[in-house]
């Protein structure tokens, strides 16, 4: 019986381990997503910049003023797009990382049920055995028996 218990909880201890260590690796991989998301944002913006400085000098050197008209806002609606592919790429990063983040929680939860399970089955082992102990002690014939209203003195 000794073995049972210790068994049910030690293996309800290595399985809330194990998913502890699975909610840490997603909380870090949604650490990587936002950051990488980060990166690539900027990268976006970078790219975006480099394209409306190239076009405004195709304009200068094509003779076009910036200051009005077409060419201004040409460059505005680059400025736009570039910043909303920004803003998309950080979205996306952050949905994907909150995913991450769900998964962890829910890898906790895991973990902590995984402990009660240990200290259930823990229990129920011992209570069975202690009922399998108590069987073993059943009064004989020839001993006092109280429980049905007849005593029984042979």
């Amino acid at each position: 019986m000794g073995m049972s218990v210790f068994g049910s909880i030690m293996g309800g201890a290595a399985a809330s381990d194990a998913q502890h260590e699975q909610a840490s690796q997603a909380r870090i991989a949604a650490v990587r997503r936002r950051l990488r998301a980060s990166d690539d944002a900027r990268m976006v913006e970078e790219q975006g910049n480099r394209f409306q400085a190239n076009q405004a000098v195709g304009f200068v050197k094509s003779g076009v003023m910036l200051d009005s008209g077409s060419p201004l806002a040409t460059l505005m609606d680059t400025a736009i797009n570039v910043e909303r592919n920004a803003m998309r790429t950080r979205l996306a990063g952050e949905w994907d990382a909150g995913g991450l983040d769900s998964t962890a929680s829910a890898y906790d939860k895991m973990a902590s049920n995984s402990m009660i399970a240990g200290f259930t089955g823990a229990a129920g082992s011992f209570l069975t055995g202690a009922k399998i102990q108590a069987g073993a002690y059943t009064p004989s014939s020839g001993q006092k028996n109280y429980s049905g209203g007849m005593v029984d003195y042979t």
